[in-house]
């Protein structure tokens, strides 16, 4: 087999965009590919990703992270690696023993322009944000005076925005001279002690989805955000689209383009490790599921036996082969 990773990184970037989508969308786990456009689950031999965490993205790319603290994006159809700065070149502000999988809580896969794309993680016990890029000797911390803990990472208009704290919305400028600028431009839509939060760029719209989920039945409320207005308003119908979100980056399609996506629905995967510990193939417990945005109503996502990785919960990815 030819070692694409020895490729330049140049020349990586543009095979993708001459050759066909492999699937419209599949769902990544340690040893399977579910591709939800066919309905099918594929036998994936990936030994790049076993015993590593990952995430995926929209863009045919995962980012992981083993016990040996190197950090790689990695496609999951070719193998090929692009190498970061390892989780040693983070610039932490308290030295919390935390184990290897748990230090990065989430990491964003950003394509800025066709050729070029940089890595956002969430990260530490105090939730704090940086960037890097292939290429880069280390990861750039974002500082800010009120010290935000951060949520959701999501590239919208040619912005960074990212979702903070109980729900507050900031944009982020990585380009700005000198400390890199956060700043607050929307409270959050409600008060609610919500659980989980996702931030979602959607057919031209910036989302923001909440779930609480601590009482029966789950409460899930999604809102857009106005950029003009600088406010969230509500939305109780999504049309023809579905939500995919997660512990990854979260992202939206329209379900015309694929038969056995349901529309104006929200799947859910688990939001953390801990969750995928105890296995059910049924799903229970694991947070896993397919939200009604109709009538509320939850159905379990079965995606196929596959045991799940004790460092990784399943991610949502759109690959293509280079």
């Amino acid at each position: 087999m030819a070692d694409w990773s020895q490729l330049p990184y140049d020349i990586l970037q543009m095979i993708p965009s001459r050759l066909h989508v492999v699937e419209d969308f599949l769902s990544f786990s340690a040893e399977f590919l579910f591709g939800l456009y066919r309905d099918k689950v594929y036998d994936l031999e990936l030994p790049e990703a076993r015993g590593r965490r990952c995430w995926g993205s929209p863009h045919g790319w995962l980012v992981t992270i083993g016990s040996d603290l190197k950090i790689q994006l990695l496609n999951p159809l070719t193998w090929a690696c692009i190498n970061l700065p390892p989780q040693l070149m983070f610039n932490i502000r308290f030295n919390i023993h935390r184990e290897w999988y748990q230090f990065i809580h989430k990491a964003i896969i950003i394509k800025e322009s066709n050729e070029e794309f940089l890595v956002m993680a969430i990260y530490g016990p105090y939730k704090d944000l940086a960037f890097s890029r292939p290429g880069y000797s280390s990861w750039v911390n974002v500082e800010d005076s009120s010290n935000y803990r951060f949520i959701d990472v999501v590239f919208f208009k040619g912005q960074i925005f990212a979702l903070c704290d109980g729900g507050s919305l900031v944009v982020v400028d990585i380009n700005a001279a000198g400390p890199l600028k956060v700043v607050c431009i929307a409270s959050p839509p409600n008060q609610y002690a919500w659980e989980q939060l996702y931030l979602v760029e959607s057919s031209g719209n910036l989302l923001v989805v909440y779930r609480y989920e601590r009482h029966e039945p789950i409460n899930v409320e999604v809102y857009k955000f106005d950029l003009n207005a600088l406010e969230w308003m509500k939305l109780d119908d999504l049309g023809n689209l579905a939500l995919f979100v997660g512990d990854n980056y979260s992202m939206s399609i329209s379900s015309s383009s694929i038969s056995n996506c349901k529309f104006n629905c929200i799947y859910f995967i688990g939001n953390s490790v801990e969750q995928w510990w105890a296995y059910d193939e049924s799903c229970i417990g694991r947070n896993t599921s397919v939200y009604s945005m109709v009538d509320g109503t939850v159905e379990p996502f079965f995606f196929g036996a596959d045991y799940p990785s004790y460092y990784s919960c399943p991610n949502w990815v759109t690959p293509a082969l280079i």
